[in-house]
């Protein structure tokens, strides 16, 4: 089933995500149908649970590239730089909850190393580096709360929030608009 993406600023997109304590049907079912989503939207590669309504520790991304692309399932996950030494890259995101807004962020690691759990309550880790680690770090932020309108420097975040909201406005004028002519 395709889910609501939740939009910025719905609150639940500030809140601290809560652990997964039963891996059950359900939350195997929530990440069939968050896959399903991702699937839906063309431009997503990544997607936390609390951005369909869900304030748990869950995302999903799409890591690699091309044919050998695979979707992954994070639940608990903890992500740490993968070297005392790793590099700080700039990366360019965006996010299904702030349609339109492009941060260019300078705060992700080129590496990390991650240590969660599938569905099914199995532990895992990987090494990822580059887009990979970039997309987890970015979907990780989601649990703890966090969006690209905190990584962004401050004079690009006002600007990109004041596009956002201009666009939030002119949406809700024309769905307006289209409900009135009914």
């Amino acid at each position: 089933m395709i889910l609501e993406i939740v939009r910025y600023p719905n609150k639940i997109l500030r809140e601290k995500c809560a652990d997964v304590v039963e891996f059950n049907d359900e939350l195997k079912k929530l990440a069939e149908d968050m896959k399903e989503t991702m699937a839906h939207t063309h431009a997503g590669i990544g997607l936390a649970a609390n951005q369909v309504g869900h304030s748990i520790r869950m995302f999903l991304c799409e890591l690699g590239e091309g044919p050998k692309a695979a979707i992954v399932t994070f639940v608990n996950a903890l992500v740490e730089p993968a070297e005392a030494n790793t590099q700080i890259v700039r990366s360019k995101e965006g996010c299904l909850s702030l349609p339109g807004v492009v941060g260019n962020l300078n705060c992700r690691y080129n590496s990390v190393v991650v240590e969660a759990f599938d569905v099914s309550g199995h532990p895992f880790q990987m090494n990822l580096s580059g887009r990979d680690a970039v997309v987890v770090q970015h979907e990780f932020d989601h649990t703890i709360g966090l969006t690209i309108f905190d990584r962004m420097p401050r004079v690009s975040r006002m600007l990109e929030a004041k596009r956002y909201e201009k666009r939030r406005r002119e949406e809700k004028r024309q769905t307006a608009l289209r409900t009135s002519r009914r």
